[in-house]
């Protein structure tokens, strides 16, 4: 996945990102580009109150179909209430 760039894959691990901060990956179950396996390795060891996984089905990379900016609001207002 990250390979190309020539770095350490990213992660969302306990202590991987600052306190506080609040993580949505937004992803298209379809995705040919980056899959959902590679976002799922992302996330593993990730605090499930401090980062949250939307797998929206049938969509690709591109999420033109279901992943509207109201959907995506919605989801990030419901992360800002777990708090």
């Amino acid at each position: 996945m990250w390979l190309h760039a020539g770095r350490r894959p990213p992660t969302l691990r306990v202590g991987a990102i600052p306190q506080g901060t609040q993580v949505l990956t937004v992803q298209g179950e379809s995705d040919a580009i980056v899959s959902l396996d590679e976002v799922r390795r992302l996330h593993e060891g990730s605090s499930g109150a401090q980062c949250r996984l939307l797998v929206v089905h049938g969509e690709d990379h591109f999420l033109r179909f279901t992943a509207t900016s109201g959907a995506i609001e919605a989801s990030a207002r419901g992360m800002l209430e777990l708090k």
